[in-house]
């Protein structure tokens, strides 16, 4: 019997490989990709804010945002940017690398959205 388990430990065992994990392709938060989302999002803030301004100065009235004052809607806005941005940023850095960029697209599909409806209901 110890001779079966002294050749047990001579004779070689097979050597089991652990599976390695695949590559992380790993990016940098500012990319180009990055960049041209925030300058498409901060465009169409731009132009959001440019009606908004104009349609409060005559009078109007916007539905979608807690004020009615050009210079708070204004700093709501890049508040609301601000924010969007930060979450982003936790979420790149946390390894979420697909949904990084929704909450940047969320707030440009807004600003879309507050154009085309003010534009629908005649507020420019």
């Amino acid at each position: 019997m110890t001779a079966a388990l002294v050749l047990m430990t001579l004779h070689p065992q097979p050597r089991i490989e652990s599976p390695q994990p695949k590559p992380v392709a790993i990016h940098r938060y500012w990319d180009r990709a990055n960049k041209i989302e925030f300058a498409a999002g901060a465009s169409l803030a731009a132009a959001d804010m440019t009606q908004t301004c104009r349609n409060l100065a005559r009078g109007g009235h916007e539905e979608f945002l807690p004020t009615q004052n050009c210079g708070q809607a204004i700093a709501f806005t890049v508040g609301s940017y601000a924010a969007a941005e930060g979450v982003a940023y936790i979420l790149h850095r946390t390894g979420h690398h697909k949904l990084e960029r929704v909450p940047v697209a969320y707030m440009a599909a807004a600003s879309a959205r507050g154009i085309v409806f003010s534009k629908i209901h005649g507020a420019w």
